[in-house]
């Protein structure tokens, strides 16, 4: 039964184009995070990786031992929008992987190109500093 909803809609969670996210739909959610204050116009989501600990496994401990957490971990990556949907769900990853490994693993850049350029710019997603600044990420700094 879950390999059957799995198989069925698991391109729900793994594509951020879906049939109801018109162009129209992008910028609003873009909008809706200039208004909320953030400082770049062309940002329309969040992305973010996070560990969930799992009980020391017999073999191949080193793969998911996270070093950061000292703990053993899969490690999961989301987007999600400002109307707080997941747009897309990337998992698992071993412990030992850091975000940045992550999202370059996900193959995120490739479908972020597909996207839609706002104002002359392209989309980009908010994260936090486990991600470079780039092109399709933009990061916050601290004082």
């Amino acid at each position: 039964m879950l390999k059957t909803i799995y198989f069925r809609h698991y391109h729900l969670l793994t594509k951020i184009r879906q049939k109801w996210l018109t162009d129209g739909e992008l910028n609003g959610l873009a909008d809706s995070c200039t208004e909320a204050g953030s400082w770049y116009r062309n940002v329309f989501g969040f992305i973010d990786g996070t560990g969930r600990a799992i009980c020391r496994p017999k073999y191949d401990q080193h793969l998911f031992y996270s070093g950061y957490k000292k703990l053993h971990m899969l490690k999961y990556q989301s987007i999600v929008f400002p109307n707080g949907l997941i747009a897309r769900l990337d998992c698992p990853f071993f412990g030992r992987r850091h975000d940045a490994a992550i999202m370059n693993l996900s193959q995120l850049r490739s479908e972020m190109n597909d996207l839609p350029l706002l104002d002359g710019r392209s989309l980009c997603l908010y994260g936090d500093p486990g991600y470079s600044n780039s092109k399709y990420i933009k990061v916050g700094y601290k004082d």
